[in-house]
């Protein structure tokens, strides 16, 4: 009985160790139109009876057709970087077969996948149209079953994920023109708090640069939207391939070198330094924060330093009214007449409203977004630089002030939302210190000031 338990144990180790090796992710997906008749699926099938040395043949990726309309098939196979002769031309035969097998009589096809044994991925694909566009429909996922654990710092994560995930994307959207494999990336990253994290990119050679780059965009978006916060996956369309893990696979790492995820900037000697472009870009974006912010406190501290003012000047008026400095028990509480406060007021004028009549940096800022108008604020020395950066920054400021503490976000938040090309920002809503208006049912308005104590985060 005890032979018989170890054997079963052994026999279930090798079956999970075969199931784990060849990664074919629930075979071909099939879409589109039905094939009308047997002519089209003759057509496919004398195709992938030659795909596999016709890869070989043409350095790792072909693509041909067959036959006429409306029974015309085109094909594409094509094999990862770095690919053994062997191993490309096992992987592309059994795609076919996997298509031919679950797709008999679907026209539109594609399947990425690869062998762990025999280090090498690849795509086979089929279609009643020509290749050459951008095809990012249906998704073809992948997830990890596992889940980032509730002790890892998921901001900190987050900020070393989107920082690989960004030199990767621009690494494999510049096309190599020496390669049939032009459009590839793979990347090979140190985070804290995992030490190994691999990722890779991949388009076919039939789109542009432009193309690659929306296709991986929109892998990446779909990822972020179902399966953030797993311990790796698979995004892939028709056109382009995105995974990431926490091992190797595919061989797609032997020759890569491991880097880290956000390098820290080396620290500054005594001399001074010309900073490098990215330096200068970063350095000005810091700049124009530090500015903005500045600048709103500047006109705060001046708005209470004029209330102060007023406040003496009706103190010492004649016949405006006095203000109260204390009350019963000896404690300070500053009170003003009636008079004061129509003369500090204009008698109640539109013009002197909180938050209305152009009163408030920050409520003009919020007037001009809710229309927009952003760009109408922006300081006319600064159009030298991009508007888009520049709305972004004031996008990121109008958050900061959100009446909702928690709706304002972190500075690790700030870092990832402005050193990020493809995040989006959330919208902001109406900021702190703005007025409420509610109508009574006989048309009458009210009005209650709505104040706010803004804390940092």
């Amino acid at each position: 009985m005890g032979k018989f338990s170890a054997l079963m144990i052994i026999l279930a180790s090798s079956l999970l160790f075969v199931l784990q090796t060849l990664e074919v992710v629930n075979g071909a997906e099939c879409f589109g139109s039905l094939a009308g008749n047997s002519s089209y699926t003759q057509n496919r099938i004398n195709l992938f009876s030659t795909l596999s040395n016709k890869v070989l043949t043409n350095g790792g990726v072909y693509n041909a057709s067959l036959g006429q309309y409306p029974n015309k098939v085109y094909v594409l196979g094509l094999c990862a970087r770095g690919f053994k002769p062997k191993a490309c031309s096992n992987c592309v035969e059994k795609l076919a077969q996997e298509t031919k097998r679950d797709c008999s009589n679907i026209m539109d096809s594609f399947v990425w996948g690869g062998d762990e044994e025999e280090l090498v991925s690849c795509l086979v694909r089929s279609s009643n149209r020509s290749f050459g566009n951008v095809q990012t429909s249906p998704p073809k996922i992948g997830p990890s079953p596992d889940h980032i654990g509730p002790l890892i710092n998921m901001t900190l994560f987050m900020l070393q994920w989107e920082y690989t995930v960004n030199k990767t994307l621009e690494a494999a959207t510049k096309a190599n023109a020496s390669s049939a494999q032009k459009y590839y990336s793979a990347s090979y990253a140190e985070f804290t708090a995992f030490p190994n994290v691999y990722m890779l990119m991949q388009c076919t050679p039939d789109i542009t640069s432009q193309g690659c780059k929306q296709c991986l965009e929109a892998c990446l978006k779909y990822f972020r939207e179902q399966f953030l916060g797993r311990t790796g996956g698979m995004a892939t369309f028709p056109s382009c391939f995105f995974r990431w893990d926490l091992y190797t696979f595919h061989g797609a790492f032997l020759n890569v070198t491991r880097v880290p995820a956000l390098p820290r900037p080396p620290p500054q000697e005594n001399g001074s330094s010309i900073p490098d472009k990215k330096g200068r870009s970063m350095l000005w974006v810091i700049i124009t924060i530090i500015g903005v912010l500045t600048f709103i406190n500047v006109l705060v501290f001046l708005g209470f330093y004029k209330v102060n003012a007023w406040r003496r000047k009706f103190n010492n008026g004649k016949n405006v009214g006095g203000a109260e400095y204390s009350d019963s028990d000896g404690q300070f509480m500053l009170r003003y007449d009636l008079g004061m406060i129509l003369s500090a007021t204009a008698n109640f004028s539109p013009e002197n409203k909180l938050g209305q009549g152009g009163f408030g940096t920050v409520y003009k800022a919020w007037k001009r977004w809710s229309e927009g108008k952003p760009e109408v604020i922006i300081d006319p020395l600064l159009v030298e630089n991009p508007s888009v950066q520049i709305i972004k920054l004031i996008q990121t400021g109008l958050l900061c002030v959100q009446e909702d503490a928690t709706k304002r976000p972190t500075m690790s938040s700030v870092m990832v939302w402005l050193g990020s090309e493809t995040i989006t920002i959330p919208s902001p809503k109406a900021p702190a210190f703005t007025d409420i208006y509610s109508q009574s049912e006989d048309g009458t308005m009210s009005m209650s000031i709505v104040f706010s104590e803004l804390s940092s985060r």
